[in-house]
């Protein structure tokens, strides 16, 4: 894991994969995740920028819907609810 500290990324394609970002700024970026081990992001700031999913990670989203549109609704629902409930913990505790 590489990590960028008090970085400045402006108008570049950045891959997020593996990768650790703490007080940095991004500027009309785009922001790829492509399913690898989870980047860190830390107090970062971001202007204009796109994020984009690709190869497992789209994958992952692409089986998603096809649950949630299918018999799987209720345990994509317990993913969001859960994902929404990690986040107002640490909204909390920041």
């Amino acid at each position: 894991m590489s990590k960028h500290l008090r970085a400045g990324f402006e108008d570049k394609t950045v891959i997020l994969d593996g990768e650790e970002f703490e007080d940095c700024t991004f500027v009309e970026c785009k922001l790829i995740y492509r399913g690898g081990e989870p980047p860190r992001l830390s107090n970062n700031k971001f202007h204009g920028c796109t994020w984009e999913l690709e190869d497992a990670a789209l994958r992952t989203i692409s089986f998603l819907v096809v649950l949630n549109i299918s018999e799987g609704r209720a345990f994509v629902d317990g993913i969001i609810n859960t994902i929404r409930g990690i986040t107002e913990f640490l909204e909390e505790w920041s």
